[in-house]
C-alpha cells in the first residue's frame, strides 16, 4: 500500500519527481497509483513521462526491417505484424523499411488493366489495387469477368496495363487501352462507360483505420469516437489487427495466472470491490486460493473500533466521488468519521451538491 501523503501533495512538481522513479508509465500506475492519477486528472502525464519508453518486446529497427522484407505491401506488413508496423510508425522508420515493398493507389492514383479470356473477350478497368481487385473478379458474382468465366470455364488472363497514376489521367487512358482493343478485334465485357472507378470511393482504409484506432486505449471508446472508421474494420474484419496496441476487456481462457491476478488485484483496496469490480480475476484466484498472497496490500474491513484512523478513512473517502458513494462502498468508516466530525475535513474533494430549487403553489 502506498504512504498516504496530505491532501493537495500531489502538485506538478512532485507528481514529476514521482515520475522519475519509473521507466515506463504501467510501472508508474502499478506502484504510484495516487500520483499517477493526479497527472491523468490535471493532464501532466504527457509532459512528466517524456522520459519514459513505450514497450515494444522484441522489435528494434533491425528487427522490424528484416519482418517487413516478408511482406509486398504495407498492408499485408500491418495485418501480419502489426506490433513491428507500429514501432516502425512511432520511431517514423516506415518509408524506409517499406522501400521494397508493391506501390498501390489511393483515392488519387489509379492504374489501368485488362483480363483477357481466350476466346478473344476483354474487360478493361481502373483500380487502386491490381491484385486484390483481379482475385475480386474471380469470386464477385456482379462481375462481367466473373459471369464470362462461369459460362465459358475460361480462366481470364489479368494484366497489369499502367503504374498508378492520377485519377484524370487513368480516365483517359482507359479510353485509349479501350480503343486500341476494338481495333484489335476484341470483344468487350465493359458495360460501364470507359472512366467509371468501378465503384464509391473508398476513405477508410485498412491504413486510415489503424492510424485512427491508434488514437484510443479501448475498443469501446474507438467506436464511439469514431464509429466511421469502426464500423469499416468490423465490415472488413480488421479488428484484432489495428486494435492490437488497447486493453482488451475480455480475457483469454489461461489468461488469469497468478502474475496477472496480482497484476489485477493491486488496482484496489478491498477485496469486496476486487470481487465487483475484476469477477473472472477474483474467481480464479478465489479457486487456485491465491487470494491471501495477492490481496495483502488491501484493507481488512473488521469491526475493531481502533481500525478505522483518521488516515484510513482520508484514503477510503478520497477514493470516492461523493459522500453518498462513501457512506455505501465503506459504511464502517463513513459512521467513524461522522462519529469524530472528520467527514467535512475528509471530503473536501467532493463536489458540492445544490438543492434544488422548488416553487410552492399557494
Amino acid at each position: 500500500m502506498e504512504n498516504i501523503k496530505p491532501r493537495n501533495y500531489w502538485t506538478k512538481e512532485n507528481c514529476a519527481i514521482e515520475a522519475l522513479k519509473f521507466s515506463s508509465r504501467s510501472a508508474f500506475w502499478k506502484f504510484s497509483k495516487s500520483a499517477y492519477n493526479a497527472s491523468i486528472k490535471n493532464k501532466w502525464i504527457d509532459d512528466i513521462c517524456k522520459h519514459m519508453h513505450e514497450y515494444y518486446g522484441l522489435w528494434n529497427n533491425e528487427n522490424c526491417a528484416y519482418e517487413a522484407l516478408k511482406y509486398n505491401t504495407r498492408t499485408d506488413f500491418l495485418k501480419n505484424a502489426p506490433k513491428a508496423y507500429r514501432y516502425a510508425t512511432k520511431k517514423k522508420i516506415l518509408d524506409n523499411v517499406c522501400k521494397h515493398m508493391l506501390a498501390l493507389g489511393n483515392l488519387k492514383k489509379r492504374c489501368i488493366y485488362s483480363a483477357e479470356f481466350n476466346n478473344n473477350f476483354v474487360y478493361v478497368g481502373l483500380t487502386h489495387n491490381f491484385n486484390k481487385r483481379s482475385n475480386e473478379h474471380l469470386t464477385d458474382f456482379r462481375s462481367k469477368i466473373y459471369k464470362h468465366f462461369q459460362i465459358t470455364n475460361i480462366k481470364p488472363m489479368f494484366k497489369q496495363l499502367t503504374d498508378y497514376i492520377e485519377v484524370n489521367s487513368a480516365k483517359e487512358k482507359e479510353g485509349d487501352f479501350v480503343i486500341e482493343y476494338e481495333n484489335n478485334g476484341w470483344n468487350l465485357l465493359n458495360k460501364a462507360k470507359t472512366g467509371a472507378l468501378g465503384g464509391n470511393e473508398i476513405y477508410w482504409t485498412l491504413e486510415k483505420c489503424h492510424e485512427e484506432a491508434l488514437k484510443y486505449t479501448n475498443r469501446t471508446i474507438f467506436s464511439k469516437k469514431s464509429m466511421a472508421a469502426y464500423s469499416a474494420a468490423c465490415k472488413n474484419g480488421w479488428l484484432i489487427h489495428i486494435c492490437a496496441h488497447m486493453i482488451s476487456k475480455n480475457k483469454t481462457h489461461g489468461y488469469w495466472n497468478k502474475e496477472n491476478c496480482s497484476i489485477e488485484a493491486l488496482k484496489y483496496n478491498t477485496r469486496k470491490i476486487y470481487q465487483e469490480n475484476s469477477k473472472s480475476s477474483y474467481g480464479a484466484a478465489l479457486k487456485n486460493k491465491w487470494l491471501n498472497d495477492i490481496c495483502s496490500h488491501m484493507f481488512e474491513l473488521r469491526k475493531n473500533k481502533n481500525f478505522y484512523s483518521y488516515d484510513i478513512c482520508y484514503d477510503l473517502a478520497f477514493q470516492c466521488k461523493s459522500r453518498k458513494e462513501f457512506s455505501l462502498k465503506y459504511v464502517s468508516a463513513y459512521c467513524k468519521s461522522r462519529k469524530n466530525n472528520w467527514l467535512d475535513e475528509i471530503c473536501q474533494h467532493m463536489p458540492i451538491r445544490q438543492k434544488s430549487k422548488t416553487s410552492i403553489i399557494v
